[in-house]
């Protein structure tokens, strides 16, 4: 039973973070996915990808590129 209480926890948190997400599980990509079919939806989920990559790459930095 907790581990489907522990599924459901992970499903919500990955939907609801988009990009702040590292490692989104399947189920969360795909109603992502059909959610942002969703015109206004699909704008606010946009803003929110777009916050999350500033954010990781802040975070992160980015790795210059070599061997070119």
């Amino acid at each position: 039973m907790m581990r489907l209480v522990d599924d459901i926890v992970k499903f919500c948190k990955d939907l609801i973070l988009g990009n702040f997400e590292q490692q989104p599980g399947n189920a969360a990509i795909i109603i992502g996915g059909l959610v942002s079919l969703i015109p206004v939806v699909d704008q606010i989920m946009d803003v929110r990808d777009v916050y999350g990559m500033i954010y990781r790459i802040n975070r992160k930095g980015t790795k210059p590129r070599t061997g070119i």
